[in-house]
């Protein structure tokens, strides 16, 4: 994800390509028309490493599919780089995940349960 870093000073659209392997729901606001808007957390990667996603609208994605996302926004929030945008399923192809995704994947689990 060394493209999360030119999010700020780049002119041009930047898309990157990665696979979900943790989804959750992070947080859930009324709109203006009293509408239920729920913001879901992805945990992507790809062939550098992974990053916490947000996106508002990732119902159709699910764990394990290969995702485009762009529109992006980088900010912090609690001592993290996060980022916001759009989502959309993809056909590109992607490297195979580091040996420790699944470990990484666990791990996740485990922290995301207990913080809770």
């Amino acid at each position: 994800f060394c493209e999360i870093k030119k999010i700020k000073d780049s002119k041009n659209p930047i898309k990157l390509f990665a696979e979900v392997f943790w989804k959750e729901r992070f947080a859930e606001f009324k709109n203006k028309n009293n509408e239920n808007l729920i913001i879901w957390k992805l945990f992507l990667f790809d062939h550098s490493g992974t990053v916490e996603f947000l996106s508002h609208e990732s119902n159709n994605v699910y764990l394990g599919k290969k995702v485009e996302v762009n529109n992006l926004r980088k900010f912090f929030y609690r001592g993290k780089i996060r980022i916001f945008g759009n989502i959309k399923e993809s056909n590109k192809l992607i490297t195979k995940k580091p040996a420790s995704a699944m470990e990484t994947q666990k791990n996740y689990s485990k922290i995301i349960h207990n913080k809770y």
